[in-house]
């Protein structure tokens, strides 16, 4: 009798432990959840001068490098996000297969000239960096827009073409102050 009933306490502690460790892990795992608004002010109170400097260079030695016409210089800068699963939560170049119909496009509609449009650091892994550009000189017609998604990983900033489903500043898609924002435990963005 005796024995069951400290089998049964140490029953219930059991279940206290489990549960109390579980409740903790929940509520580490929502301290991690913040609006846009609240993870673009941590983000921005980690960039300085030297992020802004770094994102705009690559942008532009992207660009120079397509008017210059070495397309498959310029399509070697361009990184992507590693399938999940495949490789860890990291960045890789582009395949080859990726960047087939990259160069057709750009020697279909080559850079001659360029400007930047505008740039917005939101949070480590969705940024905007656009430019507009001229593929046929002296046409209404010949210009087109370029939009970047630089991401910093591992304090390194790495140059992504947007995707067409990625939310955008400038675009009907862009996120609103209040969206939710699953932010990593761990700041790879540092």
């Amino acid at each position: 009798m005796k024995l069951n009933r400290i089998l049964s306490i140490a029953a219930a502690v059991a279940v206290m432990g489990i549960a109390a460790t579980s409740c903790q892990k929940s509520a580490k795992d929502s301290d991690n959840i913040v609006t846009l608004e609240e993870a673009e002010a941590q983000f921005a109170s980690e960039l300085n001068d030297a992020d802004t400097t770094q994102v705009l260079a690559l942008g532009n030695q992207f660009m120079e490098t397509m008017k210059e016409g070495k397309v498959d210089e310029a399509l070697a800068m361009l990184y992507t996000r590693n399938e999940p699963g495949v490789g860890g939560a990291g960045v890789r170049k582009l395949t080859e297969e990726e960047i087939a119909p990259l160069k057709s496009r750009f020697e279909q509609f080559p850079v001659v000239s360029y400007a930047i449009d505008h740039y917005d650091f939101s949070i480590p892994s969705l940024n905007d960096l656009k430019y507009k550009y001229v593929f046929r000189p002296g046409s209404d017609t010949g210009k087109l827009n370029i939009m970047f998604n630089p991401v910093k990983l591992d304090g390194q900033w790495y140059l992504m073409l947007k995707q067409p489903d990625q939310p955008a500043k400038d675009a009907q898609n862009a996120l609103p102050a209040s969206a939710a924002i699953a932010m990593p435990s761990d700041n790879n963005a540092k």
